[in-house]
């Protein structure tokens, strides 16, 4: 059963004011990139060195983005979002143990962080550890249970496993909390399909469908 992952809703960036933002113009598949190394000055703020970054991940400059946090953890080596965001583009530059080590920073100053479970949790989908992927979707479920992003990444993973009834428990949330989830449509679409439910795959296309007009 082919199932779409599309990274860009599945990674969590946080901003520097606490708040999540929105993460959709990002490119997270490994990229080989050819943007120009930008030397910052040693002395900027740590807000500044942060917002840098975030600008630096959402153009998908993710060397520029390393350099920026990284400098940000100079000034504050516990900084969670430094850690969780200069994770995102380790991973994006396929440098995958240096992802789960920064997450796994994140997770040990702030145990109970679930953005950071969330995205070391897809790292080990990437790398195909299931058990360590599924460990962490479900950590960060318990810590926030609203979390769609979770759910949907638990059926992702129970779908590739052909535990078909329990991805299709996980979409059905992922959804129940999201619903204008699409890529949860999609995929709880293909998830019908394997049981033969036909016409519920069918309404789940729609619904992709008039989502994404």
């Amino acid at each position: 059963m082919k199932i779409v992952t599309l990274f860009i809703v599945l990674m969590t960036l946080i901003s520097c004011d606490d708040r999540e933002i929105d993460s959709s113009k990002l490119d997270l598949r490994v990229v080989e990139t050819k943007v120009p190394i930008v030397l910052l000055p040693d002395n900027l703020t740590l807000q500044e060195y942060l917002l840098k970054g975030n600008k630096f991940l959402l153009d998908n400059e993710f060397e520029n983005a390393i350099n920026a946090f990284s400098q940000a953890l100079r000034l504050d080596i516990n900084n969670i979002e430094a850690y969780n965001n200069r994770g995102i583009a380790y991973k994006s530059i396929g440098e995958f143990q240096k992802a789960i080590d920064d997450y796994n920073s994140a997770i040990d100053i702030n145990p109970s962080y679930a953005n950071s479970y969330n995205n070391r949790g897809q790292l080990w989908e990437n790398m195909k550890v299931y058990p360590k992927a599924l460990y962490d979707f479900s950590k960060a479920i318990e810590l926030n249970p609203i979390d769609p992003i979770a759910y949907y990444n638990i059926g992702n993973i129970y779908g590739y496993m052909s535990e078909y009834e329990l991805a299709l428990e996980n979409f059905n949330k992922a959804i129940e909390n999201n619903p204008e989830f699409p890529d949860a449509y999609y995929n709880r679409g293909k998830i019908y399909e394997e049981l033969k439910m036909f016409e519920e795959a069918k309404l789940d296309f729609q619904k992709v469908e008039e989502l994404n007009k």
